[in-house]
Parts: C-alpha cells; sequence; structure tokens
C-alpha cells in the first residue's frame, strides 16, 4: 500500500514478484528479503496509483523491524525498513505485518509514495 501526503492510497498487489532469497537484516529487523515486483494489479485506488505501473521491475531489499509501530486493525504493525548503499534505515511511516492462515503465510507491507 501506498499512500500520498494527501492522505489518498494506493493498495497494490504483486503475484510474480519474485524474492532472491532472504538476506541479513538489520540490527533492529526481524527478517529481510531481497525480490523484484512482477506484474501489479491495483486493488484499491484512491488517486495514488498513477506511478505505480512504473514499480514492475523495481528492486527492493525490505526488511520488517523488531517494534511495534501501531495495532490498527487488530494486527499489530512493525516498522519496515529499506536498505541501499548497505545502510538500513526505517521507512517513514512505514508498516509491515505477516498475516498467516493454516496454509499460507503473506508479507503485507505499506509506506508513503513519496
Amino acid at each position: 500500500m501506498r499512500c500520498s501526503r494527501r492522505g489518498t492510497c494506493c493498495a497494490l498487489h504483486d503475484r510474480k514478484a519474485t524474492a532472491d532469497a532472504a538476506i541479513t537484516p538489520c540490527t533492529d529487523c526481524a527478517f529481510a528479503v531481497s525480490f523484484e515486483l512482477g506484474e501489479l494489479t491495483v486493488y484499491k485506488d484512491e488517486g495514488a496509483c498513477e506511478e505505480a505501473e512504473e514499480l514492475e521491475g523495481t528492486r527492493l531489499r525490505l526488511a520488517q523491524g523488531n517494534e511495534v509501530v501501531t495495532t490498527g486493525g487488530g494486527s499489530p504493525r512493525f516498522g519496515l525498513y529499506k536498505e541501499s548503499g548497505g545502510i538500513w534505515q526505517q521507512v517513514e511511516m512505514g508498516w509491515s505485518f505477516l498475516l498467516s492462515t493454516a496454509s499460507q503465510q503473506q508479507w503485507l507491507f505499506g509506506f508513503p509514495q513519496d
């Protein structure tokens, strides 16, 4: 999910993201993954999805932090970290959590578009 500073959001789903593998997380993180975004599907557009197609093929290195940043929606959401040039930084207003069912586990995360 990407949200603009105006408060509009864009919820994206990527069934074709290709994860390279787990990578070494930051010291404040539970886990980290390097992956490339594949074919993105917009399933909720409140006016912040205009650049979504440009994200296809983007390589990201993200991690879930250990610290809870909010408990909105009944599930604890943890901080989101991004690695660039060997340095991990917490994404301002970013969140992350694992959604687990009996048959699968999904990693959900969101961040501002700017």
